[in-house]
C-alpha cells in the first residue's frame, strides 16, 4: 500500500514537472527573437538574397575571360578527309582531339557595366526587403504579444470581480438570514455572479485562442504554454514625448527600407534599359585555342608523339559580330525595360502617398492613445470612488442592490478600459518606429 501511494505521488510530481516545463515565459525581446528565427517569409527573403548575391558575383565575373577545355574521340567509317595528311580516304579511322580555348570580350556596348549596376541595385533592393520583412515580423509579433497581455489583464480583472461579487453574495445571504434584506436581493446577486462567471469563461477562452495564434506565429510546439511577460517600458516617457508630423514623415522617407527598396528598383530598371540598348552595338572579342589531334591514318607515329609534337596547333584572333536584324527581340526587351522603369516610378510615387497616410494615422493614434489613457485613468478613479460609496451605502442599508450592481459594472468597465488604454499606449512607440522605418530588432 505504501508503495502504491509512493508511485501515485511520484506520478503527480512528474505531471507537475512536465506542466512546468511546458510553460514558456516570454519577454517581448525573446518573442521577437524567436519570431525572427522561425518566420517563413523572412527565411524565404533571405534565400532570395542569396540568389541576388550569386547574380551579383556572376555580373562581376563578366569582366573575366571565358576559358574551357574540349576533348573529342570518335570512330569514322567511310570516305573521309584527313586534315593532318590532306588526303581523301575510305577506311575505318580513329580520331581524337584535345583543345583548350578562351574568349575575352573587349567591347560589348557597355553591357557588362550596366549589368553590374543592375545587379547591384537588385541586390540592394533585396537587402531592403529583408530589412522590412524583419520589421514586419517584429510588428506582427508585437501586436499579438500586446493582445495576449491585454487578454491576461482582462481575465485578471474579471476574476477579481468574480471574487468580489462572490463575497458580496455571501454578505447578502447573511443579511437575508438576518431579515435586513429581501430574498430578491440574494437572487439578483446570484444572477450577477453567474453572469460574471460567464465573462470569466469568455475571457479565458479569448486568452487561449490568442495564445494559440501567437504560438502559431512563432512556429512553436502547440503543446507549449506561453506566458507573456509585460515589458518594462516607461509610460512617463511616452506621455512626455511629443512628435511632429512633418518630422515623422521625413524620417520615414529617409529610413524606411521599403521606400529605399523602391528607389533601388528604379535604379535597376533604369540600368535594364541600358542593358537592352547595348544589344544594338557591335561586339568585339579576342579568342585563342590551343590543342592537338590524333589520327590512326598515321601509323608510323604513335599517339603521344602526335598529341605532344607533330599535330600541335595554336589559333588566336579577333572576332567582331555586328547585329543587323534581330527579329525585334532587342526592341521588345527595350520596351519591357522602359515599362519596368515607368512602373517602378509609379510604385515609388504611390508608396510616398501611402507612407504619409500611415505616418499620419500612426501620429493621430499616438495622440489619441495619450488622451484615451488620461480619460481612462479619470474614469477608473471615479468609478472606484463611486463603487466604494455605493458599497458602504448598501452595507448600512441605505443604498439598493441595483445601485451597487451598476457601480460595480462601471468599475469593471473602467478597469478594462484603463488596461486597454495602457497597453495600447505602451505599444505606440513600436508602431511609430515601424511606420518611420526606425524599428530595429537589436534595440528593443
Amino acid at each position: 500500500m505504501v508503495r502504491i501511494w509512493s508511485l501515485f505521488f511520484l506520478g503527480i510530481c512528474m505531471v507537475v514537472q512536465v506542466q512546468a516545463q511546458d510553460t514558456l515565459k516570454l519577454s517581448f525581446q525573446e518573442a521577437v527573437k524567436i519570431g525572427l528565427k522561425n518566420n517563413v517569409s523572412l527565411q524565404r527573403e533571405n534565400n532570395n538574397l542569396e540568389v541576388n548575391l550569386a547574380n551579383r558575383r556572376e555580373a562581376k565575373a563578366l569582366y573575366a575571360p571565358e576559358i574551357g577545355a574540349f576533348m573529342n574521340a570518335q570512330k569514322l567509317n567511310g570516305q573521309q578527309f584527313d586534315q593532318v595528311t590532306g588526303s581523301v580516304y575510305r577506311d575505318n579511322t580513329d580520331l581524337a582531339s584535345v583543345n583548350v580555348g578562351g574568349r575575352y570580350v573587349i567591347f560589348d556596348g557597355l553591357n557588362r557595366l550596366y549589368s553590374n549596376k543592375q545587379t547591384q541595385s537588385q541586390l540592394e533592393s533585396q537587402k531592403y526587403l529583408v530589412d522590412r520583412t524583419e520589421q514586419d515580423v517584429v510588428f506582427n509579433v508585437g501586436s499579438q504579444f500586446l493582445q495576449v497581455l491585454m487578454d491576461k489583464e482582462i481575465l485578471r480583472i474579471n476574476r477579481i470581480n468574480l471574487e468580489a461579487q462572490a463575497t458580496t453574495l455571501e454578505q447578502i445571504r447573511g443579511f437575508v438570514e438576518a431579515g435586513t434584506r429581501s430574498l430578491s436581493d440574494q437572487l439578483d446577486q446570484e444572477a450577477t455572479v453567474s453572469q460574471i462567471e460567464v465573462e470569466v469563461i469568455r475571457a479565458e477562452n479569448n486568452l487561449r485562442i490568442d495564445k494559440a495564434i501567437f504560438t502559431q506565429t512563432l512556429l512553436l510546439d502547440p503543446g507549449i504554454e506561453i506566458d507573456a511577460v509585460e515589458p518594462e517600458w516607461s509610460l512617463e516617457s511616452l506621455l512626455a514625448q511629443n512628435y511632429d508630423l512633418d518630422d515623422l514623415y521625413n524620417q520615414a522617407i529617409t529610413h524606411r527600407p521599403d521606400y529605399k527598396q523602391a528607389l533601388a528598383d528604379q535604379e535597376a530598371a533604369s540600368a535594364g534599359i541600358n542593358v537592352a540598348r547595348a544589344l544594338y552595338y557591335p561586339r568585339l572579342e579576342f579568342f585563342g585555342v590551343m590543342g592537338s589531334r590524333y589520327t590512326s591514318l598515321a601509323p608510323d607515329t604513335d599517339f603521344m608523339e602526335q598529341i605532344f609534337e607533330s599535330n600541335y596547333v595554336f589559333n588566336y584572333g579577333l572576332e567582331l559580330s555586328i547585329p543587323i536584324y534581330q527579329r525585334n527581340q532587342v526592341k521588345t526587351q527595350k520596351v519591357v525595360a522602359k515599362m519596368n522603369l515607368e512602373n517602378s516610378k509609379l510604385a515609388e510615387k504611390d508608396l510616398r502617398l501611402m507612407i504619409f497616410r500611415e505616418v499620419q494615422t500612426a501620429h493621430l493614434n499616438y495622440m489619441a492613445s495619450k488622451n484615451e489613457f488620461f480619460a481612462a485613468e479619470k474614469q477608473f478613479n471615479a468609478a472606484q470612488e463611486a463603487y466604494n460609496i455605493q458599497k458602504e451605502r448598501y452595507e448600512v442599508g441605505v443604498g439598493t442592490l441595483v445601485e451597487l450592481s451598476r457601480s460595480t459594472w462601471t468599475l469593471v468597465d473602467g478597469a478594462a478600459s484603463r488596461a486597454q488604454a495602457r497597453y495600447t499606449l505602451l505599444f505606440q512607440k513600436v508602431i511609430l518606429d515601424y511606420y518611420t522605418g526606425l524599428l530595429n530588432p537589436a534595440n528593443l
